[in-house]
């Protein structure tokens, strides 16, 4: 099985909704300010950007007898993409519904082989929904294993929903803390286990404001965990399940722009089976998204 096909990688809308433990940019910052800051940055039909994106997978599953472990699946994937992007339609919220990339280099690696997902030039629609997203070549659906390669790379962007999970609501300035919105996390988990409570933590710190191209940003990282996060496995009651995320996103001052980058890694475990011999998952996901206008 090369990768891990289960419920719990509806935990991309995470990454959706919303960047990994490395900056993703570095440049001149300018003096401290108060201010207002809205996270969530709605996108426009017709707007066009260049995206460079990366995406590692890693997919673990074994098994655990007693306090012996031995692994049933070890499995980590590459995929980077870059292209132009064009935006067809929007949702009412200004999330990205349908969007056309010319692809300039789009490549996978699994373990010693690197594969071109699509050739260049390859024109993709990319349609996005609550059911998952399709991409389009031509009349032609692409198939599930190059929907696993893109999923991460390509998205849906835009959208007020990261702001109602991160927006602070008050007059901010760089080193500030707050908590997030631990129920609209929560939404993005899916349903949480009938016997159990879920319980959610989580903080957004405004870390700097720092220049890209010219355009003054304001960086914030989210750090959020939750217990007990998720039900089921592939039909299967699932235990211990825990769900981490670190975003990082890069949205400019100038609050009529949408971000310009975004990086976040998520890690979702689990148990199934009895405590004396059961399976363990675990699925670790790094994206790393840039938006050039």
């Amino acid at each position: 099985m090369r990768r891990l096909r289960s419920s719990i990688l509806s935990i991309t809308a995470v990454a959706l909704a919303l960047g990994t433990a490395m900056p993703l940019f570095a440049m001149a910052t300018t003096a401290p300010k108060a201010d207002t800051l809205t996270l969530g940055r709605e996108i426009k039909p017709f707007d066009e950007y260049i995206l460079t994106a990366s995406s590692v997978r890693i997919s673990r599953v074994s098994m655990k007898t007693g306090k012996a472990a031995s692994y049933l699946q070890d499995d980590t994937v590459r995929t980077q993409v870059s292209g132009l992007c064009s935006v067809v339609a929007v949702t009412e919220d200004g999330q990205e519904a349908v969007k056309k990339v010319t692809i300039r280099n789009a490549q996978s690696r699994y373990k010693d082989t690197l594969t071109d997902v699509l050739p260049t030039g390859t024109e993709v629609e990319a349609r996005f929904s609550d059911a998952g997203p399709v991409y389009i070549v031509g009349t032609d659906t692409l198939e599930p294993d190059v929907v696993a390669d893109l999923s991460g790379v390509i998205r849906s962007e835009g959208g007020l929903k990261s702001g109602t999970i991160m927006d602070p609501h008050k007059p901010v300035a760089p080193g500030d803390v707050w908590s997030i919105d631990t129920a609209a996390f929560a939404a993005t988990l899916g349903p949480p286990p009938s016997n159990l409570k879920r319980t959610v933590t989580g903080t957004v710190r405004y870390d700097k404001i720092d220049t890209v191209d010219g355009t003054p940003v304001a960086i914030v990282v989210m750090e959020a965990k939750a217990a007990n996060a998720f039900a089921e496995i592939d039909g299967v009651t699932a235990r211990n399940a825990t769900v981490t995320a670190h975003i990082e996103l890069a949205v400019p001052l100038d609050k009529r722009f949408p971000a310009v980058g975004s990086a976040t890694t998520t890690t979702m475990e689990a148990d199934i089976g009895e405590a004396g011999q059961s399976i363990h998952f675990y699925y670790q996901v790094t994206d790393a998204l840039t938006f050039r206008r």
